[in-house]
């Protein structure tokens, strides 16, 4: 069985005004520890923190029609977890 545990550390509770400073994780595969991962963020002068912005900002493209779309929101996670640990 393949589990992500993960935690996400906010500069507080308003989805406009604060954001993401850490994100954390361990990825288990059949019960044994394969990954785990610890990112501080910085956070951009942006207009918002939103997973689009986000991204936009880090140079990916981004289709907003597919916006909030699971799998696509997965996908655009994905490249900026790239884009940004590309960087260690």
């Amino acid at each position: 069985m393949k589990l992500l545990f993960f935690d996400l550390e906010t500069t507080g509770t308003l989805v406009n005004k604060h954001g993401i400073h850490q994100i954390s994780g361990m990825v288990v595969i059949d019960g044994e520890v394969k990954e785990t991962f610890n990112l501080h963020v910085q956070r951009a002068d942006m207009e918002n923190f939103k997973q689009g912005t986000v991204a936009k900002t880090l140079g990916i493209a981004i289709d907003d029609s597919k916006l909030h779309d699971a799998l696509y929101d997965i996908e655009v996670c994905k490249a900026i977890y790239d884009k940004v640990c590309a960087h260690y």
